[in-house]
């Protein structure tokens, strides 16, 4: 209902955003955030991104990031397979057959309701912003993500959505 609520506003796509909120509200209260949202942080109070939009930038990249997990790199308590398992179910919920195309369906998805995707449209695409940026991740949030992320992924996943 996103497209819809956003380019041909209907009361019905509406509600049903209203119902998403509610629900992402709640989903969040239980399983709490994860790197996104720590990573939203720094656009938001910087660059003035507002906060859904600045987790939404790092999302497609988190996928194809989250989807390359292995053994040595997952610190979900629920284990490896239940990661691949909810990694796959998102792929095929964004349309695609891979992490790859998933994220691509998502930042077109993002084009088609006017949110930019780049960091450096968004102000923040320099090296030194960048780095700014990865300085104020919020450790907690960046620690409820499946897969531990290293400031060398951080810097490098920060880098494919500057351009």
């Amino acid at each position: 209902h996103l497209e819809t609520a956003v380019t041909k506003p209907t009361a019905e796509a509406r509600l049903a955003m209203c119902e998403a909120a509610n629900r992402a509200g709640k989903a969040i209260n239980t399983s709490k955030t994860t790197a996104c949202h720590a990573l939203s942080y720094g656009l938001t109070i910087r660059w003035d991104v507002p906060h859904g939009h600045a987790v939404a930038t790092s999302l497609g990249e988190m996928l194809v990031f989250n989807a390359a997990i292995d053994e040595e790199s997952c610190i979900d308590p629920r284990g490896i397979e239940h990661v691949r398992g909810v990694m796959a179910e998102i792929v095929e919920l964004l349309g695609a057959k891979d992490p790859e195309g998933a994220r691509a369906n998502f930042n077109a998805l993002m084009a088609r309701v006017g949110l930019e995707g780049k960091l450096s449209k968004l102000g923040a695409g320099a090296p030194d912003d960048r780095s700014w940026l990865a300085s104020t991740v919020n450790l907690e949030r960046l620690g409820n993500n499946p897969r531990r992320m290293s400031g060398e992924d951080l810097v490098a996943l920060l880098a494919r959505i500057a351009e």
